[in-house]
């Protein structure tokens, strides 16, 4: 059965466009005050902090500060952030792709679950392909992350598309689920190989 050819490209940022690994962000953290790794972990990840601070629930400071209250580290916001945020790299056979496919004329966008002290990180790169991808859905500014239908919702009506004709690709099985819940034609993430294939299979060139 052939697929239709979408109309828009909607990217994942993490471990799509920039590779990460949250081990980085547990150890670093852990270092600036002699806190083991153990410990940051289930603060961080085994409860609702990073989840609440990533769809802003909560703000940098009041993530911050819960943080050195159940740690007692007692650093600035800025060095927390520093080492909870230095933890990406890019990715950069997909970001080939990007800009291959925004010489090629698509309408690319990004739809991201993401936090104020990583967006501000990675804004501070100057990853040039930010600037192909437009509107940027991010979770913190939404009040919603993926897989809830609200953030693919909102996604829909910035492109002013039906779900059918938004391509979505996620590294997240339950956020590839969601969007196709909310109607979008989302694939996995794999492999930058798999990718081009998904791409291929939807008529999508990278050539002019």
């Amino acid at each position: 059965m052939s697929i239709s050819t979408p109309k828009f490209l909607y990217f994942d940022l993490g471990r799509v466009l920039l590779t990460f690994d949250h081990e980085i962000a547990v150890r670093q953290l852990a270092s600036l005050g002699s806190v083991p790794v153990d410990k940051i972990r289930e603060v961080v990840f085994s409860g609702s902090l990073q989840a609440d601070y990533e769809r802003g629930a909560i703000s940098t400071e009041e993530f911050c500060q819960c943080l050195r209250g159940k740690t007692g580290v007692t650093v600035s916001d800025a060095e927390i952030c520093q080492a909870a945020s230095d933890i990406f790299v890019p990715n950069q056979p997909v970001i080939e792709m990007v800009e291959k496919l925004y010489l090629a004329g698509w309408p690319l966008g990004l739809l991201s679950n993401t936090c104020d002290a990583h967006w501000k990180w990675i804004g501070q790169q100057a990853y040039a392909f930010l600037g192909r991808l437009e509107p940027q859905i991010l979770s913190f500014k939404a009040g919603v992350s993926k897989p809830q239908s609200g953030i693919y919702e909102i996604a829909i009506e910035r492109v002013g598309l039906s779900p059918r004709d938004i391509f979505f690709v996620d590294d997240l099985p339950a956020n590839v689920a969601g969007a196709q819940d909310a109607g979008l034609d989302a694939v996995l993430y794999t492999t930058p190989a798999q990718l081009i294939v998904d791409l291929a299979q939807r008529d999508i060139h990278m050539t002019p």
